[in-house]
């Protein structure tokens, strides 16, 4: 789209008066609306099947997912700073599942 790229390379000119306003990208982006209805677009679209194969996981794999405490609050509860409280624990899960073979 040609416009596109002008209106682009515009919005990075080096003198800041020869940028466009607000206003004038609203209107520009408002006419693109029009000119270039997304209902066309929705019509190219090529369908994604709902039957998608499921991913097996390797029997001897393991996988591990957990929230990090960030490590200023780490160092706080480490120095003694923080009171650990229930709510800091909860953060601090750890899930590992394991397949058995």
């Amino acid at each position: 789209m040609p416009e596109y790229v002008e209106l682009m390379e515009r919005c990075w000119d080096n003198e800041p008066e020869k940028r466009p306003t607000a206003k004038e990208l609203a209107n520009t982006f408002d006419e693109w609306n029009k000119k270039y209805p997304m209902e066309e677009d929705e019509e190219k679209r090529i369908p994604v099947p709902d039957n998608e194969p499921e991913i097996k996981c390797h029997p001897k794999s393991c996988s591990t997912s957990r929230i990090f405490v960030s490590s200023v609050k780490l160092n706080e509860i480490l120095s003694g700073k923080t009171d650990i409280l229930d709510e800091d624990l909860d953060n601090c899960m750890v899930t590992v599942i394991e397949h058995q073979l």
